[in-house]
């Protein structure tokens, strides 16, 4: 039981290792836009892990984000680290969700 719980944590370490490593960096003029980009892409910024990139999209789903210096009210960001990835950073506009069209009330004639 000992040996193989030992080996399940070094199979997760391995795999942490490789996905560092295939971790593609942000060019210097790169940005990112935080109101769409998928988990995939956000972890490309620097010290953005899965977690951190889940926390956005959650918030994301529940209130888009005004400006990139909202990052300080997802859980794991802080100032620091939003000021460092600031220059990564774009908050466009979501586009509109199409509204659900009920119907009117037909006067008697």
């Amino acid at each position: 039981m000992r040996c193989a719980v030992v080996a399940a944590l070094a199979l997760i370490g391995f795999s942490a290792a490789a996905h560092a490593k295939t971790k593609t960096p942000l060019a210097e003029s790169e940005t990112i836009d935080i109101n769409s980009a998928t988990e995939a892409q956000l972890m490309r910024l620097p010290g953005v892990g899965l977690k951190r990139a889940r926390a956005v999209v959650e918030r994301r789903k529940e209130h888009a984000f005004g400006s990139p210096d909202e990052l300080v009210h997802v859980r794991g960001f802080g100032r620091s680290l939003t000021r460092r990835l600031r220059a990564h950073l774009t908050a466009r506009p979501s586009p509109v969700r199409s509204a659900v069209v009920l119907p009117t009330k037909r006067e008697p004639q």
